[in-house]
């Protein structure tokens, strides 16, 4: 067996350090691998990276002020932007993927070759290779145009120019 067949690897990702943990089950104990593993993740932050602690804390306090403004419905317009500030902070923190504006580019670029591939035959057609060329030109432009709607729709991006601090008074 291979190393990576007997353990998975965590990297920490302020200065590097790996760790692993073998893939053994302790009988009658399904979890207790896993909660060992993270006790020593966890002692890895408090001794190497301490000042993490505190913003843990404070992302912590932001999670939790969101699930107590999640409870309410209101109409106040202060309330309204800290239940969506609170929100878009969570939100910032849990985004799995951002998409650069350079990839959109060259996905766009891709998507609209291939359209303009598809139909090239029609353009050509209707107003020959020039037409064929400034279509494949405009396609393009409402593809980015589109993608990075998309994009910024899911992350949005500079809603709130400054995330407000994380100790903002809870209400509970």
């Amino acid at each position: 067996m291979s190393i990576p067949e007997l353990a998975d690897i965590t990297t920490c990702v302020h200065c590097g350090q790996k760790f692993s943990s073998p893939r053994l089950t302790i009988i009658g104990e399904p979890t207790a691998r896993l909660e060992s593993y993270l006790k020593g993740l966890s002692r890895h932050l408090q001794e190497k990276h301490p000042q993490l602690g505190q913003l843990m804390v404070q992302q912590g306090a932001a999670f939790m002020e969101f699930l107590f403004l999640r409870n309410f419905r209101t109409t106040d317009p202060e309330l309204s932007e800290q239940q969506d500030r609170v929100r878009w902070q969570v939100h910032q923190q849990t985004l799995k993927a951002r998409y650069p504006d350079e990839s959109l580019r060259n996905d766009a670029a891709a998507l609209g070759a291939r359209l303009c591939e598809v139909f090239r035959g029609y353009l050509e057609e209707c107003g020959g290779i020039t037409a064929a060329e400034e279509m494949h030109s405009e396609i393009t432009s409402n593809v980015i145009e589109a993608f990075v709607s998309i994009r910024d729709a899911l992350e949005e991006p500079g809603k709130y120019p400054v995330p407000a601090p994380a100790s903002s008074k809870v209400l509970a």
